[in-house]
């Protein structure tokens, strides 16, 4: 009889083939790859959206100072604390009358010390010791001053901001001397407070929450413009200059080029250019006119620029590049070249100069249309988001 053998089963599988590995590792590496720029672009969304919220923050704080005071506060004052503004110039005469309509009661003299200043001095530093120094206080600092108060503590040990004493006589008290204070009118960061270098400056400016600069001289402060109720902007209320300005790659300095508008130091005769090393504020128009063959127009029919938020002020982060631009004409409703720049070779139309010919007069260098990249992601209080 024949006998029925069993047929012998497969043996039991204990792992994948090699084939199989690969075909699951290059799936997980499509996956990886479709999801890290889906993630970093959140990330960079997320990122953006604090900034944007943070300058509608300094956007309230300002509107309350006018609220409070009458007017937004302006973006370059030069202080004294013995009050003497004799030596000073039209900036020190304008910061007078701009302190003065903040808190009338101040001593201060435009022809020598005054007397009588409670306390002895006005402690803008906030170091509890008066001096004789004359300090100018750019867009940053002014951003941070007129919203913090009085600074304490240094660029060593870090900053906090303390507000303005009670004391209508001398709002400029220390809070070593007394606790009897208003409230900050934005709550900084302290983190982020930061000596501008770029003036020398004891006092600091605010650093947004995108981080600092590879460069340690170039620091990408919140930048503040006041409009100064309308008067115009001045580009040189924040001016990063001398070894601190914003260079390219090629390391050429970006100068822009804007028609005089409230200058603190009034330009010489025949002057009408301001050469500005960036940043610099923004126009709905080109800065400055100019005639079809691309030179300066001074005839009567010539335009002057138009400035976005010409009644309030702007205020400006350098976006995730860390830089700003040159700043100038800003297309706000068009769809392509928003930041437009018109080379010399190609032809001009009336009112089409940007900046390179005040680029060239300061550093001999004739810039290109790559010098307004550093704007793209420029986030702003006047642009829903980033400017390109």
């Amino acid at each position: 009889m024949r006998r029925r053998t069993r047929a012998t089963a497969p043996p039991n599988r204990l792992g994948f083939t090699l084939i199989e590995l690969l075909v699951v590792i290059v799936i997980l590496g499509m996956l990886v790859g479709l999801l890290v720029p889906a993630v970093m672009n959140a990330m960079n969304t997320a990122k953006d959206a604090a900034v944007a919220a943070e300058i509608r923050a300094l956007s309230q704080g300002l509107a309350e100072f006018k609220t409070t005071f009458g007017a937004y506060p302006p973006s370059r004052i030069v202080v004294r604390e013995d009050g003497d503004y004799s030596s000073t110039g039209v900036l020190g005469t304008r910061t007078v009358a701009q302190l003065r309509r903040f808190w009338p009661r101040l001593q201060l003299s435009t022809s020598g010390a005054p007397s009588g200043i409670p306390g002895g001095f006005y402690d803008f530093n906030g170091n509890g010791v008066g001096d004789t120094t004359t300090y100018i206080l750019s867009g940053p600092e002014c951003l941070v001053f007129f919203l913090g108060g009085i600074p304490q503590g240094n660029n060593t040990s870090g900053w906090a901001m303390t507000g303005f004493s009670k004391n209508p006589l001398n709002p400029f008290q220390s809070a070593a001397v007394t606790t009897n204070r208003t409230v900050p009118m934005f709550e900084f960061n302290n983190s982020r407070l930061e000596a501008n270098k770029s003036n020398g400056s004891v006092f600091p400016g605010y650093l947004d929450s995108l981080g600092k600069s590879a460069d340690p001289n170039f620091q990408p402060f919140y930048c503040y413009f006041s409009a100064y109720g309308g008067v115009g902007y001045d580009p040189g209320d924040v001016d990063f200059s001398g070894a601190f300005t914003e260079l390219t790659d090629d390391g050429v300095a970006l100068i822009g080029a804007f028609k005089t508008s409230n200058a603190a130091t009034p330009p010489t005769v025949g002057q009408i250019v301001i050469p500005s090393p960036s940043p610099n504020p923004y126009t709905n128009g080109p800065p400055v006119p100019t005639t079809a063959a691309g030179t300066l127009d001074t005839g009567s029919t010539a335009k002057s620029a138009t400035w976005l938020n010409a009644q309030t002020f702007q205020i400006i982060s350098a976006g995730r590049d860390r830089r700003f631009g040159i700043g100038g004409q800003y297309n706000a409703t068009a769809t392509t070249n928003r930041l437009p720049f018109v080379f010399a070779d190609t032809g001009y139309v009336p009112n089409s100069f940007q900046t390179q010919q005040a680029n060239a007069g300061v550093t001999s260098v004739t810039l290109g249309p790559e010098a307004r990249t550093g704007e793209n992601d420029n986030l702003t209080n006047f642009s829903p988001g980033k400017l390109d």
